[in-house]
């Protein structure tokens, strides 16, 4: 990922203190490289969301069900990854989507709008 915040507290004994976050970036990766996602690209802007939201319970709302439990983890990535794609190009098509980071295959981040 290109960017990640890692957290601590600003006292060991105090447990009501906020924590502090701490941006942390990946070399190489400048962590202003915001830019627009065009429709050619929606795949790999899915990758990442795909990736991101694997085990979110919110995203796997509609996988996981009762009427669902017939089916193997395989359908329902199968499913959590079409989710994903037509979700994202949906937003290329008829929102913003925007991205930083670039790896081959996926960026590190990526925002539906």
């Amino acid at each position: 990922m290109a960017n990640s915040f890692s957290s601590s507290s600003t006292s060991s004994n105090d447990s009501n203190a906020s924590p502090v976050l701490e941006k942390v970036s990946t070399p190489g990766v400048p962590l202003d490289a915001v830019r627009t996602v065009s429709f050619k690209d929606s795949d790999k802007a899915a990758e990442c969301l795909i990736q991101a939201f694997a085990k979110d319970e919110v995203a796997r709302y509609f996988i996981d069900t009762n009427d669902m439990g017939m089916y193997g983890e395989d359908v329902k990535w199968k499913l959590h990854c079409d989710i994903m794609r037509y979700i994202t190009a949906a937003h290329c098509l008829n929102g913003l989507v925007t991205a930083v980071g670039d790896e081959e295959d996926a960026f590190g981040a990526v925002a539906l709008w």
